[in-house]
């Protein structure tokens, strides 16, 4: 009877414990639908958005502008036409003034080189003293 009684109690325990798993996975069960819902409803919405998104992309047409927006809009894409023409012409400036410094500076470069040599010809052949009061000219 002991036997029986032992088995019979660890069987009811292990019955209790099986229910109370059942009972946790059945509240698991209901959160993971419940978050499943959310998550179809989330997506769907978003596949909405997208949808609308695209098909106000796809549109040439500006709808909800007032007639002075759009006469706005109009001279304001006028104006962006204009300084992008400005800006290019400005480039080009740009690119002829630095190749003309450029050019400068190599002459002067040259220049200088020369007069830097002829001085140094003169250190290497006469006085210190002279070379430098005519450096100083």
């Amino acid at each position: 009877r002991d036997g029986i009684r032992a088995s019979m109690q660890r069987l009811t325990e292990q019955v209790q414990g099986l229910e109370d798993t059942v009972s946790k996975c059945s509240r698991d069960s209901g959160d993971l639908q419940e978050w499943r819902h959310r998550m179809s409803v989330l997506i769907g919405e978003v596949e909405a958005s997208i949808k609308a998104k695209t098909a106000e992309r796809a549109s040439k047409s500006l709808r909800g502008l007032s007639p002075e927006e759009e006469t706005r809009l109009g001279q304001l894409t006028v104006e962006l036409k204009d300084l992008g023409a400005a800006q290019e012409l400005a480039k080009a400036e740009c690119t002829k003034l630095r190749a003309a410094m450029s050019e400068r500076e190599a002459l002067l470069e040259g220049c200088l080189r020369k007069r830097l040599h002829a001085l140094e010809l003169e250190v290497a052949s006469g006085s210190q003293e002279e070379a430098l009061e005519r450096a100083e000219e």
